[in-house]
């Protein structure tokens, strides 16, 4: 079979992506001053995290433009003041209708969101897997019984992808050296692992043949041998997405069906089907 060609909209390059990134910022906050507005109406109020203290800082003075009750706190969370601020987040009393931080306020000493909200914002991508997770516990509270919403502002081919892929790999880097995650696992499978782990994580879809393989494994770990080169295309010949990968397919007992999984490797200038 002849290589499929190489996709040449996949830039070489970071800077269509960087000349691009402030366009699509400020989209977003006007996307989420509407949100905001939404829910101020049906009298909600909303946690926003972002990347920098300067797009909390230009965030906070388009809300308050729109006549939002806002604060940002990235730029004074070690002072007094960001203390009250929380203090009437937390407050479900409290007129407040938005607080904006960054991901480095997670790390950093201070007061704490507990949960008077149940609406978030994720405008920016975090650096790491551990932020995004933080983040989302700040609207949990034991005795809420409502899950939170968050709204993620996520744009394809725009550096969102870029950073999402960062944070990503460098979870699933994490957990594939770890020696006590999955110890009976060798190899590249403790690679899909770490990939299916962190896409469990980050709340990404996981119909595909490498997450089925993953999800096996974890119930199935004394199987890892028969996942070889050499059969690793035979089964996902056998296999369709949105079925359940079982030991027939393992196994090889079951044959390739016309809408199975075609799998490829990269090679120069292309990728060519595994055989």
């Amino acid at each position: 079979m002849e290589p499929r060609p190489h996709d040449p909209n996949l830039s070489e390059t970071l800077q269509p992506l960087i000349e691009i990134d402030e366009f699509f910022l400020a989209e977003k906050m006007k996307q989420a001053v509407n949100l905001v507005s939404e829910l101020k109406a049906q009298g909600k109020r909303v946690l926003i995290y972002v990347r920098e203290n300067s797009t909390a800082t230009k965030l906070n003075e388009k809300m308050r433009a729109h006549g939002l009750n806002s604060h940002e706190v990235a730029t004074i969370w070690a002072r007094p003041e960001c203390r009250n601020i929380i203090f009437n987040f937390n407050d479900a009393n409290h007129p407040t209708d938005v607080v904006i931080t960054t991901f480095a306020t997670l790390k950093a000493p201070g007061p704490r969101f507990y949960g008077a909200s149940r609406h978030g914002i994720f405008l920016e991508i975090a650096e790491d897997l551990e932020d995004y997770i933080l983040a989302t516990r700040g609207l949990y509270s034991i005795s809420r019984t409502q899950a939170a919403e968050w709204t993620s502002y996520y744009v394809r081919e725009t550096l969102d992808m870029v950073r999402d892929l960062a944070m990503a790999r460098k979870a699933v880097s994490r957990i594939a050296r770890n020696p006590a995650v999955y110890p009976e696992i060798t190899g590249d499978l403790r690679g899909i692992l770490a990939f299916y782990e962190v896409a469990l994580a980050m709340g990404h879809a996981v119909s595909l043949f490498y997450f089925a393989v993953a999800k096996f494994l974890r119930e199935n770990a004394s199987a890892a041998a028969k996942f070889k080169k050499s059969t690793m295309a035979r089964i996902a010949r056998s296999w369709r997405p949105g079925q359940a990968l079982t030991m027939d397919h393992v196994n090889l007992k079951l044959p390739a069906i016309d809408d199975g999984v075609v799998l490829y490797n990269y090679v120069n200038d292309g990728y060519k089907q595994q055989l």
